[in-house]
């Protein structure tokens, strides 16, 4: 007896390459085609992207056609199966980033520099972490390329500094101290992204995958 497709016509799959990711992104399945004896393709036309949250569950309404796209029976998972390796995914996250903080960031212990008034916060050649990233819960660093002054700072007598980077080539892209930040700095901003998005994962699978539902 012919095997049949997982999922139907016009129900939602979730990307098992964006679950993978943290991302919870579903689709609206559009069609299905048997290549052949068990083996199915689903097409899905995606359309104009959920809203800017990784945590977007059915958010494929009203969306405009742009392009098709072809998936496998792997490539397609549940919701639930989908929170499974986001939870999975940021657990390990969270692991690896309190390993390096306990080893590289002693509790009562900072790799902050202080400079005066006059100086610079970073030099040619430090290696430096983007505090935009760690937010979000990554830790993406480069280094130091020039440093320009570029005034005082209003309301104080500290000199304002900004600073290019090496893998930012252009000529026209500068970052303000504030922007770079040490390891320890970023590491720790990274494990309160991470953290939250696990207790949030977590707590969407509890409310939406209870057994019995």
């Amino acid at each position: 007896m012919p095997t049949a497709p997982l999922y139907r016509r016009g129900e939602s799959a979730y990307l098992a390459s964006s679950a993978e990711l943290g991302k919870l992104e579903a689709y609206k399945i559009t069609s299905v085609k048997q290549i052949q004896d068990g083996r199915w393709v689903y097409r899905i036309d995606i359309g104009k992207k959920p809203p800017d949250q990784w945590l977007a569950g059915d958010s494929y309404d009203s969306r405009i056609s742009e392009a098709s796209l072809f998936y496998t029976e792997v490539e397609l998972i549940t919701m639930c199966e989908a929170l499974d390796i986001i939870c999975g995914r940021f657990k390990r996250q969270v692991e690896a980033l309190e390993l390096k903080v306990a080893n590289k960031c002693p509790e009562g212990e900072t790799d902050a520099p202080n400079p005066g008034l006059d100086e610079p916060r970073w030099g040619i050649g430090n290696f430096i972490y983007f505090a935009a990233s760690a937010r979000l819960g990554f830790l993406h660093h480069d280094c130091i390329r020039s440093i320009h002054e570029i005034g005082i700072q209003p309301g104080s007598r500290r000199t304002r500094y900004i600073y290019r980077v090496v893998n930012v080539p252009s000529s026209t892209i500068t970052f303000r101290e504030d922007e770079l930040i040490t390891f320890c700095e970023a590491a720790d901003l990274a494990l309160t992204a991470c953290r939250r998005d696990l207790t949030n994962a977590e707590a969407k699978r509890t409310q939406l995958c209870t057994a019995g539902i």
